[in-house]
């Protein structure tokens, strides 16, 4: 085969690979179960499914192979419980006497809501034929943080302040920081996370029912990244010298983070989308 064989084979090649190229849009609606991976976690952990929705877009290089991204909006949701908590940190009072801060509480709560934008990028292999289909991809995915917040209850919490210069333990007044507190709560309040990124895995058909081409899968993300932003105080409960009956609250994660390490995203799921294709045909060359 001489190289005007070989010219000509490789322009037909690539004039069938143009022909058969094509777009495809999908946006889709998901139920995930995500999963944040709290490393050496010292309390317990519940995570909740959400409904989440993105549009998928696709770029078809033959009609097996195509490249895949788009954009989706992902939410977590994470309940973290604590039976008992105690600790001490040194504070300064009102007027101006250092002591040790001193709290003991039950049932301590804290809930997590973060809110993602993911872009994925992955090749997909799917088959051929006039009704149904079925894909697989393989790929990855970024997502940027657009909020992130904690909330916190504790059923009981009891503060005394202990002065070493007196040898004295004081449970009250109230007004100082000192007694016992009863359903305390601490309203959303910002956590700093980073960017994450994920492994990801999706497999699926697509099929026309009553003439509209559908899309339902099954997926997997694997979070790599521990998305841990900067320690907050390690204070579970904050004694605040200018207001001191009205405590500060600091997320478990920040509280425990240098013995936690890490915080990773995890999510599995089904998606049901709806396929709008436009194809892409070139004009034939002129001789």
């Amino acid at each position: 085969m001489n190289k005007y064989h070989i010219y000509i084979f490789l322009l037909s090649f690539s004039t069938a690979f143009a022909q058969s190229a094509r777009h495809e849009f999908t946006p889709y609606v998901s139920g995930v179960y995500s999963k944040l991976n709290y490393g050496k976690a010292i309390w317990d952990t519940k995570s909740n499914p959400k409904a989440n929705f993105g549009l998928d877009y696709r770029y078809y290089l033959s009609p097996k192979w195509s490249l895949g991204t788009g954009v989706g909006l992902q939410f977590y949701s994470s309940d973290l419980k604590l039976s008992s908590l105690e600790s001490s940190q040194k504070a300064t009072d009102m007027e101006g006497d250092d002591f040790e801060f001193r709290y003991q509480g039950t049932d301590y709560r804290e809930k997590h809501r973060f809110r993602y934008l993911e872009t994925p990028l992955n090749l997909q292999y799917e088959t051929t034929g006039s009704q149904t289909t079925w894909f697989v991809n393989v790929g990855g995915k970024a997502a940027f943080n657009l909020s992130s917040f904690y909330t916190v209850d504790i059923a009981s919490l009891k503060t005394t302040g202990y002065y070493q210069q007196w040898n004295v333990e004081l449970s009250q007044p109230a007004f100082a920081g000192f007694g016992e507190w009863s359903n305390v709560s601490q309203s959303k309040k910002e956590l700093d996370r980073k960017t994450a990124f994920f492994l990801s895995a999706e497999t699926g058909m697509k099929k026309k029912i009553f003439r509209m081409p559908l899309s339902i899968s099954v997926f997997v993300d694997y979070g790599l990244n521990n998305i841990m932003g900067k320690m907050e105080n390690e204070n579970l409960v904050e004694y605040q010298m200018a207001d001191p009956s009205n405590f500060s609250y600091t997320s478990l994660t920040g509280q425990a983070g240098k013995q936690m390490g890490t915080l990773k995203l995890f999510n599995v799921g089904i998606k049901l989308g709806f396929i709008i294709r436009t194809k892409v045909e070139k004009k034939e060359m002129e001789e």
